[in-house]
């Protein structure tokens, strides 16, 4: 199974070559080349142990298991030979892979570090609108007692404004002199038949109207009107 690369990317860059390593594929300045399988889980366990020693125990291990029956020593330098001509690599002169005889091979040559694009930048999301609260209608009790209370006050208004004022105003009433003749002011009296005040000697007739008398005796003072 793939493994993860030692600086937990998954692509590893060494010199112009990219290996993929969830994908099995191999570039080279941006192109493809064709890498067997094998030879490509090789590179990858090199690649996850950079400058350490991998044995040809660990690639047997890797690349058959351990119930089957292969010739182990040809196969895996056959998969060896091939990665290194990808890389055009030489077992001689190596740049990528070296020998250890007898032990192992060793990746010798410098991985880059990996630049993973930038994840987009994430607009900030704008503030939501306070929810605004809608009136709830009234039901159709609560509109019968608002209607009847309108009703209500509308009749008391109506009533109060309306209605007919039967207290009579107030009549300020100032008393008039009936004679000037000094010495007859005493005993009078009102005619039974006709309109007119009767004193001592004098006969006054007085008009059709209401009329208050104030008598001038101090004592058993009486008030007459007709």
């Amino acid at each position: 199974m793939p493994q993860a690369p030692v600086n937990g990317s998954s692509k590893v860059r060494f010199g112009p070559f990219e290996a993929n390593l969830p994908t099995g594929e191999l570039f080279s300045n941006g192109k493809r080349i064709r890498v067997p399988a094998q030879s490509f889980q090789v590179l990858q366990m090199l690649l996850d142990h950079p400058g350490d020693l991998v044995t040809r125990e660990q690639l047997r291990s890797l690349l058959w298991p351990s119930d089957t029956f292969v010739d182990f020593e040809h196969g895996l330098n056959a998969a060896v030979n091939r990665l290194r001509d990808a890389l055009h690599d030489s077992a001689d002169r190596p740049r990528w892979i070296e020998t250890l005889p007898r032990r192992g091979y060793r990746f010798i040559g410098t991985i880059e570090p990996s630049v993973e694009p930038a994840a987009p930048p994430v607009a900030p999301k704008p503030p939501e609108a306070p929810a605004q609260i809608q009136p709830r209608p009234l039901s159709w009790k609560a509109a019968a007692w608002a209607i009847g209370i309108s009703l209500s006050v509308a009749a008391i208004l109506a009533g109060y404004f309306l209605r007919p004022h039967s207290e009579a105003s107030a009549v300020t009433l100032s008393p008039v002199p009936i004679t000037s003749y000094p010495g007859v002011e005493t005993s009078p009296a009102f005619s039974p038949t006709v309109p007119a005040l009767l004193l001592p000697g004098t006969v006054i007739r007085l008009p059709a109207v209401k009329v208050l008398i104030c008598m001038s005796k101090p004592s058993g003072a009486r008030h007459s009107s007709a």
